[in-house]
């Protein structure tokens, strides 16, 4: 799974960039986390059903590039969330952010 790690290095950082600058109907972060989230589970799917070798390669690719798609956007929506709460005058952010950081699944 070292490869994963690879993809993260490169991607990482340009998924995050773009979650910050798209605008759209359904939030910043959403697209992006809807759209990996799926096509991630498709070729997980997909890397099942595989006959060859190359097939496998492909779907397991594909599946991490997916993945790359939305970790940085789902990170980057719990200071956003958080950010909500304290403009708008909730006197304890701080345990909204503890639930949100026990939600986090990431490695």
């Amino acid at each position: 799974m070292s490869l994963d790690n690879v993809f993260a290095v490169f991607l990482l950082p340009v998924f995050g960039n773009l979650s910050d600058k798209v605008r759209t109907k359904i939030g910043k972060r959403s697209p992006f986390i809807l759209g990996g989230t799926i096509l991630a589970c498709v070729f997980f799917i997909l890397m099942g059903y595989s006959t060859t070798l190359v097939a496998f390669i492909a779907c397991l690719l594909l599946t991490l590039l997916s993945m790359a798609t939305f970790r940085s956007p789902a990170v980057a929506l719990m200071p956003d969330v958080t950010m909500f709460f304290v403009k708008h005058g909730d006197s304890k952010p701080e345990k909204k952010a503890s639930v949100l950081e026990n939600l986090d699944v990431d490695d």
